[in-house]
């Protein structure tokens, strides 16, 4: 009984691992998702609204559409003298740990030219990023088609094997 029980545990075990390992590359795809909508409201607020990057910064943060983009929560929504939006922007977004690396880098460069030119060069600017980020969102969501069922699949083969190896 003993022995079936531990057989069950290292089956659970695997199978849950697998199913973690999967469900990390459907919320890397879920990031690019999440990413590009937030670009696209960003072009939207600048275009009509004609917000500046504060007001952004608020409409972002007040948003329950980005909850899963932390980094947002770390920016200021006023003002403040002396503070550069760069540089809070680059340091909210490299502390974001929930972030793959390749979505980081694309934040970092539309942190750098957001609010730095007329609002036409923004929107310009945004659409090239949003480009990128659609075709990264390509890439993530085959990633998790592929990847993610094998790793489901491996999770429950390796804690079988495991199991089968301790009776």
């Amino acid at each position: 009984m003993l022995k079936i029980v531990a057989f069950m545990c290292f089956f659970s075990a695997g199978t849950i691992y697998g199913l973690v390992l999967s469900d990390k590359l459907k919320k890397m795809r879920d990031n690019c998702r999440e990413i590009h909508s937030m670009l696209m409201q960003i072009s939207v607020m600048i275009r009509y609204k004609r917000l500046n990057v504060y007001e952004i910064f608020h409409e972002l943060n007040n948003s329950k559409s980005f909850a899963g983009l932390g980094f947002l929560k770390n920016l200021p929504e006023n003002y403040e003298a002396g503070s550069d939006v760069h540089s809070l922007w680059r340091d909210a977004v490299s502390n974001d740990i929930y972030i793959g690396g390749e979505e980081k880098n694309i934040l970092l460069s539309f942190g750098s030219v957001l609010g730095t030119s007329d609002a036409e060069g923004q929107i310009m600017s945004i659409d090239s990023i949003a480009e990128s980020v659609k075709v990264l969102e390509v890439k993530r969501s085959e990633e998790y088609l592929k990847k993610g069922k094998l790793y489901r699949s491996l999770g429950m083969l390796f804690g079988t094997m495991a199991g089968i190896v301790f009776l």
